[in-house]
């Protein structure tokens, strides 16, 4: 079985359209746009989008999420409030210090994705590196899943 991930079925539906990030306000203005040219139809219909960040691309976090940071006091002992993506992804500190700031990344995200469409979400997996994700295999980051709370599609 091929695991490359090039060579990946892809599962669900299929983004129309994909968009390319380099912060939280482009996601959020995107999205935004997104909703508000969907939402002229008077059918509801499921559409798929894809949101891209490069690795260049910087994460505001808010001051919450930052307490969990690993050791990532600047030398007048603050902590930065914003996240390179390329530098979380770095094997620079292994086991749950290099998730910690993938996971206040993601979680990130998620926060702009609900103040856009007011639903509220919640971690409800992980997998990749924590998981035992060998070296070099390609797999640099961590997949967080979050759910819809509000949805009745979610409903346990």
């Amino acid at each position: 079985m091929e695991t490359d991930p090039a060579h990946r079925k892809p599962r669900g539906p299929q983004p129309e359209t994909a968009y390319r990030c380099r912060n939280l306000e482009t996601l959020e203005t995107y999205l935004r746009d997104e909703l508000q040219s969907r939402s002229e139809s008077l059918i509801p219909e499921m559409v798929t989008a894809k949101f891209l960040f490069s690795v260049d691309a910087i994460i505001n976090v808010s001051e919450a999420l930052q307490e969990n940071l690993p050791s990532s006091r600047s030398s007048n002992g603050s902590v930065p409030n914003a996240l390179h993506v390329e530098q979380t992804l770095y094997r620079t500190t292994g086991g749950k210090e290099r998730v910690k700031p993938q996971i206040a990344i993601a979680k990130s995200v998620v926060n702009a994705v609900q103040r856009v469409d007011c639903f509220k979400y919640t971690e409800r997996q992980a997998w990749g590196y924590i998981q035992g994700a060998k070296e070099g295999s390609g797999d640099d980051g961590t997949r967080f899943k979050f759910v819809c709370v509000d949805s009745l599609q979610n409903r346990d």
